[in-house]
């Protein structure tokens, strides 16, 4: 019987990260189960109390919440294709964590450069205490660029990596050790430059917020889907540009 572990330590991750992140939320003083988890403060100050700079620690923190709970769903498709390598003998469980750490890597990397610029927005009092933009202008600019984006060669050319796994593993293929370990490097720099923008979002709908996060995933992971993927990429962009224009209408 073939040992399945890196599954298991995979969901096992993902878990955490989404109980981190009812922890975490608006909500996390309503999860009166857990509080003795290092005591309900914690968890609620460790994103909401956030003040710039002097709490850079807990804005990363949060944010490499928030990327491991948004982000390793988006990498199962790819990992099931690895998996098949591994039925196969070509893969192994040794394999599949070197490329979820060399991801997840980038992520990590991704929310220590975006937890620099919440602290800037905090300092120059861009942002609320939620992670929000304060002003409504600025949200609709994001949107729309997020928007945009959607429509963008280079979005297209990283998501075309995320939902064509197999020829993925065919083109960086290689028997050296670290070979999986950079394999998980560049599919965590496709995943970027596909959700990027949509991870940024997060300052429209609030860091930590269990809305925003659950939306944002499950459109990250139909983006990502193989057949499905390609028919949601544009009609999310026009859908951001039209909620940019209403948000306007609305602050009239």
């Amino acid at each position: 019987m073939r040992s399945d572990i890196h599954w298991l330590i995979f969901y096992f991750f993902v878990i955490v990260s989404w109980i981190a992140v009812l922890f975490t939320s608006e909500n996390a003083s309503e999860v009166a189960a857990f509080k003795s988890i290092y005591g309900a403060d914690f968890w609620i100050e460790l994103c909401s109390q956030a003040a710039g700079s002097d709490d850079y620690f807990s804005l990363f923190l949060m944010w490499v919440i928030m990327s491991g709970a948004m982000m390793m769903p988006t990498l199962v498709p790819t990992l099931r294709t690895y998996q098949d390598l591994i039925f196969s003998g070509a893969g192994s469980s040794l394999g599949f964590i070197l490329i979820l750490s060399g991801f997840l890597l980038i992520w990590v990397s991704y929310s220590a450069l975006i937890s620099v610029l919440q602290a800037i927005f905090i300092n120059f009092g861009l942002v609320d205490q939620n992670g929000q933009f304060i002003y409504p202008l600025l949200s609709s600019a994001i949107l729309t660029s997020a928007g945009l984006y959607q429509f963008s060669r280079f979005k297209n050319a990283c998501a075309s990596k995320c939902r064509a796994p197999l020829i993925f593993f065919m083109e960086f293929w290689s028997e050296e050790r670290t070979a999986s370990f950079k394999m998980g490097l560049r599919l965590g720099l496709s995943c970027l430059g596909c959700c990027w923008m949509l991870m940024f979002l997060a300052f429209v709908g609030g860091t930590m917020s269990l809305v925003f996060m659950g939306l944002a995933t499950v459109m990250m992971v139909f983006e990502k889907l193989p057949k499905l993927g390609e028919y949601i990429s544009k009609p999310l962009g026009y859908a951001l540009i039209v909620g940019a224009g209403l948000n306007v209408v609305l602050t009239l």
